[in-house]
């Protein structure tokens, strides 16, 4: 299940560039309220092309950052999490829940919060809904499974194609 997960949110994101998006660096800065022109130096410290390129010890340390991301630069970093926590599943870190906070927007989600995810495809969607129906049904594991099943029932529903308790398809 992991292994295949994994494998979808690799080809649903598979081509995604950060562009012009916020970096993990640029996240940190802006977390210390840097001034904006310290934000911008902060990009050239970032040097991943790609994603997958993301190292495990820059996950583990701006394991934070997605709450200051973007809409572009949570479609490229947001993968990379969503993996870190499927291949990491037993580790009590920070970095595990990251993917699954970025995607709580607590029980009423407001419009102004729901814009992040602006930049990302149905397909793209339809994996982060995935990842967190295996989160919310993970009980054995270190994740926070709770707030994966409020962001999942407040929201992220409405991107199954069908219910997650009939793995047939029937309801």
């Amino acid at each position: 299940m992991k292994e295949d997960l994994a494998g979808r949110i690799a080809e649903a994101f598979g081509g995604v560039e950060l562009g012009n998006g916020l970096s993990l660096h640029q996240a940190w800065a802006m977390d210390l309220l840097r001034p904006p022109e310290e934000v911008l130096e902060a990009r050239a410290l970032d040097t991943e092309k790609n994603w997958q390129d993301i190292p495990d010890d820059a996950v583990e340390q701006f394991h934070y950052a997605l709450t200051f991301m973007d809409p572009e630069g949570l479609r490229f970093h947001l993968p990379r999490y969503m993996i870190y926590g499927l291949e990491h599943p037993g580790l009590d870190a920070p970095a595990v829940d990251a993917a699954v906070y970025a995607c709580d927007f607590g029980e009423d989600p407001d419009q102004e919060v729901v814009k992040q995810f602006n930049a990302m495809s149905r397909t793209q969607m339809e994996c982060i809904a995935q990842f967190l129906v295996f989160v919310a049904g993970a009980s054995d594991e270190h994740f926070d499974t709770m707030v994966a099943a409020i962001a999942l029932e407040a929201f992220w529903y409405q991107f199954l194609e069908q219910d997650p308790e009939a793995p047939d398809g029937s309801s």
